[in-house]
This record gives C-alpha cells, structure tokens and sequence, in this order.
C-alpha cells in the first residue's frame, strides 16, 4: 500500500511506472523459465487517519478508513486527475461493495500494460464500449455481437469475455426485475 497525499496524478504515474517496471523484470524471469509475476494496482481517493498502533514492544503505523476499504480503479480517483485526456482509460462497470449503499464506478488505467496490449485495447474502444452500453440497456444479443468483435481482435481481453459470457447467461436465463448491471462484491 502507498499513500499519494498531494495529486491523483502521482498515484496513477507510479502504479504505470510500477507496471512497466515489471514488464522488465519478468522478461528477465522469463530468460531464466521462471515464472512472470502478475499483479494489479488498484487506486482510490479518500480521506483517511494515519497513526501508530500497537503496544510498547510491537508497533506498527496503520491506515483507517473507508477510502482503503474501498481502493479500487475508482472514478472519483480519475476525476481528480488534471489532464485526464493524458491517459487511455476504460469503463469496466459499477460494483456495489458490502456494506454501503451506494455504487463505485471501476476504471481501468492501461498505460501500464505492454505496448502491443494498449494497442489492441485502442483499436477495439469503440466496440468494447459500445458492448458496454448495449449490456447496460439489456440488449445482450448485441452486446454479444460487440463483445465477440472485441475477443477476435484482442482475445486475452478478461473483461470482454466476461460480459460476453454475463450476456450469454442473461440471454438463456433472463435478467432479475430489478437488475441495474452492478455487480455485488461480498468480499475483497
């Protein structure tokens, strides 16, 4: 965990220079057949106590608060940012988190990714949220339709083949009366 108290901007260069930090240290981990080491950086703005706890012969510092509970690829986090426009970014959907009532908007940064993947996530943007909106709307078939564009073009794209196969089973199954296409997330 790594606190950013002055811009937003910070927060979202580290975590990219941290990504591409490891694009080169696991090329090397591949040279040796060792594994590459896969992680994500999530990133969320709040405000937040910072204190020592702990007792004489073990002390720590600790964060509290509802903001590092909640750390995410948050909205509120991109909407802090200066140049927005300075960063390729995608809608991936609203969670709503245990415990509160109201939904969080999750974003991707991609700029952390290898080149040929920011390429590939650029060159299917329009189809990947053009699915979204469809998906949003209850038109699975041609979110589908969009979805599947997305996996021709980029087939290791996770969040693509999710909604594809979300729509699939809303398709066969149907959609609850109250469904609003956010997702519950019971744990961390």
């Amino acid at each position: 965990m790594a606190l950013f108290p002055r811009q937003a901007e910070d927060a979202v260069n580290n975590s990219i220079a941290t990504l591409k930090q490891l694009q080169g240290f696991n090329a090397e981990r591949v040279k040796r057949n060792a594994p590459a080491i896969q992680i994500g950086v999530g990133l969320h703005t709040g405000n937040l106590m910072l204190g020592i706890v702990g007792e004489q012969e073990r002390m720590q510092g600790d964060i509290f608060s509802d903001a590092v509970n909640l750390t995410n690829r948050s909205e509120i986090t991109l909407n802090k940012l200066t140049n927005r426009g300075d960063y390729h970014t995608r809608f991936l959907g609203k969670v709503q988190v245990k415990g509160k009532d109201v939904p969080i908007s999750l974003y991707e940064v991609y700029d952390g990714d290898a080149e040929p993947i920011i390429e590939l996530k650029l060159k299917t943007k329009a189809d990947f949220e053009e699915g979204l909106n469809d998906y949003f709307e209850k038109k699975f078939a041609e979110a589908s339709v969009c979805f599947t564009k997305v996996l021709k073009v980029n087939p290791a794209d996770k969040t693509a083949r999710l909604y594809l196969e979300r729509s699939a089973q809303f398709m066969v199954q149907g959609v609850p009366e109250d469904w609003e296409g956010v997702e519950a997330v019971e744990q961390k």
